[in-house]
Order: structure tokens, then sequence, then C-alpha cells
């Protein structure tokens, strides 16, 4: 059987034990009284705000219980303000406008509360966390969730493993005790299902939920609970191969970025490279040869980088002169898969690269850092999740820091002030943009231009879209000057 092997390894409900559950049907049934020990505190209009909310709480759930006891199921809502507010939403932010009533009706412990999914969807943060699984945005053509899983918000294991993503991401990636119930409920209906008469949708919808619990995983930094789901969606697709199920090519896309922000998050092993889906086939353009160049500032650095990486580069610079030169329409699927594709081959050879990088080589390492951080960053209107960025300018800055006094990096200052000032533009305010300025204020590598300006021209010597990058790169020379 095509899944023997990964069942014997595969997660059961023991694996992650709930302990004792409050949230039971007793005692959901039941007041809890409080004491305080000074009497005013009562008074607080927090402590009324949550009484008066308990209270509502309960007479709600008293009309429930009537409502079922008539009809036998509980689904009312009321649809006009649901399209209310999505109508809202469009009007203040089309890119994230959702449309609650496509989901469709279900039982599924998942969705119970509709107007939570709706709330915890609407939360950009929360949001990001299926990323790059599938978005609920109406305003792109790319990954929505209803064009890969079509209703899947009926599969029990799909709709708990996007609760258990966006409630993981709302708490801010704090693991609950109700994200454990989501969880093993989402790994036991996956088990369930295993060894069962599965047809294209059911495939799909299964691997839509594993890939999003390694979404959780490699958030978590748990490598072999990551690399044991990647190895039973491998099966999976040995399976479809065997039975002639075809899936989404959104499908495939989810596996090959998932599998690759894992392998950078947490370092666990790739499984699919750029070249294992026909459907994520990138070439270059032979009748625009013209665009892929490498740019003069690189030019130092070529016997270091060899002709392979060079090439990365060349393609780099191709993507920037197309985005420089294009506005990208999120309605023309081609266009995002076009592009999709391009950053998809990038990124997987620059993490290629990486990894065969000696680490005393600390300028290739930067530099491939660097320009990882550029590509991904060249086009982000799908996807503007900030951990690839935040992580790989965390990186950059621990590398730089090791590499300064470096007999290469002395004979590339420019290159090493490049690495870091985009390392700083994307990194996360705080302590790591901080880091950077001071990196840029303590180095002995040279000193940025006292003109925007003249920053700008210096860092278009390497890589530096300036309609793209404009507003981080402004707002980290702004601080860097100002200290």
């Amino acid at each position: 059987m095509v899944h023997e092997d990964w069942t014997n390894t595969k997660p059961s409900t023991q694996d992650f034990p709930l302990g004792e559950n409050a949230d039971t049907e007793e005692g959901r049934g039941k007041f809890r009284f409080i004491t305080f020990q000074d009497p005013n505190t009562v008074k607080l209009k927090s402590v009324q705000r949550v009484i008066r909310s308990h209270g509502a709480k309960k007479s709600l759930e008293g009309r429930k219980k009537k409502l079922t006891a008539v009809t036998g199921n509980f689904r009312h809502f009321k649809t006009d303000r649901y399209q209310h507010a999505s109508a809202k939403k469009q009007g203040n932010d089309a890119k994230s406008s959702i449309d609650i009533q496509s989901f469709g009706s279900t039982q599924s412990l998942a969705i119970s509360n509709s107007t939570r999914l709706q709330s915890l969807i609407g939360n950009k943060t929360a949001s990001q966390a299926l990323e790059p699984v599938c978005n609920f945005s109406e305003a792109t053509a790319h990954q929505k969730f209803h064009k890969i899983f079509r209703d899947g918000f009926n599969d029990e294991a799909l709709s708990n493993a996007i609760m258990l993503s966006l409630t993981f991401a709302a708490n801010e990636y704090h693991f609950s005790q109700e994200c454990t119930t989501f969880k093993n409920t989402t790994i036991r209906h996956i088990n369930q299902k295993i060894g069962s008469s599965l047809d294209p949708p059911a495939v799909s919808q299964m691997i839509g939920a594993i890939l999003l619990l390694v979404g959780v995983e490699w958030r978590l930094g748990n490598k072999p609970r990551v690399e044991m789901h990647l190895a039973g969606v491998m099966q999976l697709l040995t399976f479809c191969d065997s039975k002639l199920i075809h899936l989404h090519d959104g499908i495939k896309r989810a596996i090959f970025w998932q599998d690759l922000n894992a392998a950078w998050i947490i370092g666990s092993e790739r499984r699919f490279s750029h070249d294992i889906f026909p459907e994520l086939h990138w070439g270059r353009n032979p009748f625009l040869s013209s665009v892929y160049l490498l740019p003069p500032g690189f030019e130092p650095l070529r016997r270091v980088f060899g002709s392979d990486l060079v090439k990365v580069v060349e393609d780099i610079y191709a993507l920037q002169q197309y985005r420089e030169s294009s506005i990208v329409d999120l309605d023309d699927s081609p266009s995002l898969l076009h592009l999709d594709n391009h950053q998809a081959s990038i990124e997987s050879r620059l993490y290629a690269h990486f990894q065969t990088a000696n680490e005393s080589n600390g300028i290739l390492a930067g530099c491939i850092l660097a320009l990882y951080l550029c590509t991904y960053m060249l086009f982000s209107e799908v996807w503007a999740g900030h951990f690839i960025p935040s992580h790989m300018s965390s990186n950059l800055l621990r590398v730089l820091r090791d590499a300064k006094k470096s007999i290469l990096w002395e004979a590339n200052r420019d290159a090493m002030l490049w690495c870091t000032v985009v390392g700083g533009a994307f990194a996360q305010l705080g302590v790591t943009r901080s880091e950077y300025i001071l990196l840029l204020h303590q180095s002995g590598y040279g000193t940025l231009p006292s003109a925007w300006k003249e920053t700008e021209k210096f860092l278009e010597k390497f890589l530096w879209p300036k309609k793209i990058f404009y507003a981080p790169g402004k707002a980290f020379w702004d601080a860097y000057s100002l200290n």
C-alpha cells in the first residue's frame, strides 16, 4: 500500500495529550462565579464589559438551544450583515476582501462559529499564516482557496487545519489548548482517510491540510515533524501518479513553496525542487537576451560566484527590469504564474548555492542571502508575510558580523555595504533594524553617502529597484542618518 511507510510513523492523537479540557459541554452550560478581594474591582469598566459579554453569550446559547430543538440544526446567521461588511472591506482594502458566503454551510467543528472565522481571515497577521498554501483574497487570481480546494470547508481535516493556522497566528504564534484541539482533530481525520478510496478533491484537501500542519510546525521549529509530513505528501503524490489522479497546479505550487520555506527556516531536507513539477517550469526568453545582465557592482565577484550563480544573478536582474517597467495585474493569472515560476526558479537555485557555499566564505553566503531577500521582495503582492524576509534578514546580519574582518570583504567593501542596506531595509523594526544601523556605523568598510539620491545611485550598481524598494530603503537610510 502506498501509505504504509508513512502510516507507520504517522502522528496519532496520543502524541498531543489534551490534558483536562475545561471547555466541556457541562462546563459551557454553567456560569462561573469569581470573587474579588476588592469589591470596587467589579465596578471597573473592563470587568463590567466581560460580565455583559458573558451574559449576552449565555442568552444567545439559550436561543440556539431552542432553535436546535425545533430545526435539529443551528445554522442561523444574517447574510446581509456579512455582505455589507464584505462590501465595506472591499472599498477600504480590496486586496483582503473576503466573501464569507462562499464558504458554504457545514457542521464541521472548525467553522461552527462563522463570525470568528470571518474575523480571523480578516486579520492580516492571522491570514498570512495560510501562506503559501492558499489565500482568501478576492483581489487576486493566485492561490485562491476555492480554486484549489473547491468545497474544502466541508472537509474536516482541511477546515480544522485552517482554523489551527489562523488561531495559532492570532495567538501570536503561541500554541494554546484550542490549537491543540484543532491539531488533534486535523490529524485524526487525516489518519481516517489514509487507506480509504480517495478521489481527486479528497487528495487535494488532504495534502492541503498536511501542508498547513507543516506551516505550523516549521514556525514552532519542529524539524522531525516537518520532514515526516512532507514525506507523507511525497507518498500521496506517488499514489496520485499510480491512480492517474491530476492535481490542481496550485497544490503543486503550495507543496514547492512550503517545502522551500521550511528548508530555509529550520533546515529540513528538501524534497521538491523547482524542476520537479512541470507547472513551475521557467526558462529565459530567447528574444530578450539583453535583459539578462550581471549588474556592474557584482563584476569584481564574478570569480567568487562562479558561472552558475552569475546566471542566477542575471535572472534576478531580468526580474527586476520586468517589475520596474510593468504594473502587475492581480487578476491576470498567466502573468502571476509566470512571475511565480520566475521566482521559484531563482529562489530554489539560490538555496542550493547556499547549501554548498563554504561556511568560511562569508562574502558568498552574505551575498546569497541578500540576493534571496531581493528576489523575495521583488514580487510580494500576493504573499506579504513577514516570516521569510525577517528570518533572512536576521541570518544575513549574523553572517555580516562574522565576516566583516574577512580579507575577501576588504577587497569588496561596496558589496558588503549593499548587503547591509538590503538586510537593514527589510529587517523587522526593533532590535534587528537597530543592529544593522550599529553595524554600519561601527564597520570599517565604508559609509553610505550623505544624500539619499547618491545612496540610491550606489545601490543601483547592484540590485535595487527604485519603484519597489524606495519606501523601506529610504526609511532605513533615514534611521541610519539620525544616529
